[in-house]
């Protein structure tokens, strides 16, 4: 067994060894080698037809090798004969399954959002989605960063190089910023008779706030509350009213995307989101695009 391109090959070693019997005459060379960058590792030359001891007996020495050298081997291939160490029954069985322990490619919409998201601390949440062009998909991946509605175009430039390792072969990739829905909110609060209307507003007002408030805790339409895909529900507005204290009781007088009109959404209950939409309610005069609340208050004094 030469081991004398073992320094030199395991210099940048991908961890991922192919291995394989090639006959000549009388003679089968057991070859190794690094199967990401097609350097040899080791081989060792038998005279007669090898068996599975022989398998094994040099597969141990390679594997000994990289222990002395304190290298990790991630996974080995074989050609699949039947002097594979393992069976090729088992492999078939457990093949399927092996991918799924670490994410290394792109094939699936949810692929690139789960890279989006593992491979920057600045994400949130990440969404995406394949469209045919016409001629090619192209893998659309929305982000939804972390603390704040609004991604910079260095962070989508970031995420995007990023991903370009992993995306497939035949996608483009286009990185962009969550789709922002927003909300226009109407509700009518009776206050109870021994509170100020102005003490239980205000502190409506913080409660369906988008900031951070005084002590750390972050109001209901704070952009780390808010992510793809997830419904406004009316229950949901009506509980974090109704735990204000002074409040007896609140109605839903409206709820809907902002410009658009009405859609029902106060019957059903709900205003429904698309997978890569994100609700966003800022209630700020100098940017009414971005989302109103109304406050109907009545009762109190």
């Amino acid at each position: 067994m030469d081991t004398d391109f073992l320094d030199w090959a395991l210099a940048d070693f991908s961890g991922y060894v192919a291995a394989d019997e090639l006959y000549d005459g009388p003679f089968c060379i057991l070859s190794a080698v690094d199967n990401r960058c097609d350097k040899r590792l080791l081989y060792d030359v038998v005279d007669h037809a090898p068996d599975h001891d022989d398998i094994r007996a040099f597969l141990g020495r390679l594997k000994a090798a990289l222990t002395a050298r304190d290298v990790t081997l991630v996974g080995l291939t074989t050609d699949g004969s039947a002097l594979s160490p393992e069976p090729l029954a088992e492999v078939k069985l457990f093949a399927p399954n092996t991918f799924r322990k670490e994410l290394a490619r792109a094939i699936t919409e949810d692929d690139y959002g789960k890279l989006a998201e593992r491979n920057n601390r600045r994400v949130q949440r990440a969404a995406a989605a394949l469209r045919w062009t016409g001629s090619w998909y192209e893998a659309l991946v929305t982000i939804d960063p972390a603390g704040t509605e609004d991604a910079s175009q260095a962070l989508l430039t970031e995420i995007a190089t990023s991903l370009e390792p992993y995306r497939r072969i035949g996608h483009d990739l286009v990185v962009a910023p969550a789709r922002d829905v927003p909300l226009d909110v109407e509700l009518t609060i009776c206050v109870l008779p021994h509170y100020l209307r102005g003490h239980v507003e205000a502190a409506l007002l913080d409660v369906f706030s988008h900031a951070v408030l005084p002590g750390g805790t972050k109001g209901f339409f704070h952009p780390d509350n808010l992510t793809f895909g997830e419904d406004v529900y009316a229950s949901a507005l009506v509980a974090a009213a109704q735990a204000v204290p002074g409040v007896q009781s609140v109605e839903v007088t409206k709820l809907e995307r902002y410009f658009e009109g009405p859609n029902d959404e106060v019957q059903n209950g709900v205003l429904a989101l698309g997978p890569l939409e994100v609700a966003r309610l800022d209630n700020d005069p100098s940017f009414p695009e971005n989302g109103r609340l109304v406050l109907e208050m009545r009762g109190g004094r």
